[in-house]
């Protein structure tokens, strides 16, 4: 039972592709947009970072050619983006997984995917490598990577997949979860094939189809 569950949470960690060697952009500014508590967007420019430092905080320039810039924290703003990358702030680190983070959007939709990374040398399954379903990517400086998904509706209602509950109750959390769509809550409470916790990339499309 317990080898069953150390293969379901493993499972549950997504890789996205990055280059092999080092991001050119990492250290440039590059055009993005903050969005703070109180609702305001201020477009300027952001420092890129690495995968992991870029959950921690953001470094705002009003120009670029500004040598001056504010720090900001999760706690400091709704999300930000810089290029192509948005990161919104929520809740997910600590004990008590309260502790607000940036944490990048992967999938945008009725219900979104986030993508929470970690060193694959904190997760301590150095056999992980030999699963082909638990492929390693490279973040920017070229540390390898993990990643754990995350759900978020339009109503900012959370649900993150690694959790206990998830895992050990999925077609009842998750067919509550999705209950908005009947066709596909009936199918996940029904463990029909194909809709169970292995196939939440299914879910989530069918799930942003059904308005």
């Amino acid at each position: 039972m317990k080898k069953i569950f150390t293969l379901t949470i493993l499972m549950l960690f997504i890789t996205l592709g990055f280059s092999q060697s080092r991001n050119k952009e990492q250290g440039d500014k590059l055009p993005g947009s903050v969005k703070l508590n109180s609702g305001e967007v201020i477009e300027g420019y952001i420092l890129r970072y690495s995968k992991i430092k870029s959950q921690k905080k953001v470094h705002f320039y009003k120009s670029i050619e500004s040598k001056d810039y504010t720090e900001y924290k999760p706690d400091q703003l709704v999300s930000y983006q810089v290029a192509d990358a948005y990161y919104q702030s929520l809740p997910y680190e600590g004990l008590t997984q309260k502790t607000k983070v940036f944490i990048e959007r992967t999938l945008a939709g009725k219900v979104s995917l986030f993508t929470y990374y970690i060193y694959v040398e904190v997760l301590k399954t150095e056999d992980l490598q030999e699963k082909p379903e638990s492929k390693i990517s490279l973040d920017f400086d070229g540390k390898k990577l993990q990643g754990e998904m995350i759900m978020l509706k339009e109503n900012n209602e959370q649900l993150n997949l690694t959790s206990m509950k998830v895992v050990m109750g999925f077609k009842n959390v998750m067919s509550k979860y999705l209950s908005e769509c009947n066709i596909l809550s009936n199918k996940i409470a029904n463990k029909e094939d194909g809709y169970g916790v292995l196939s939440i990339m299914k879910i989530v499309e069918e799930y942003n189809q059904c308005f």
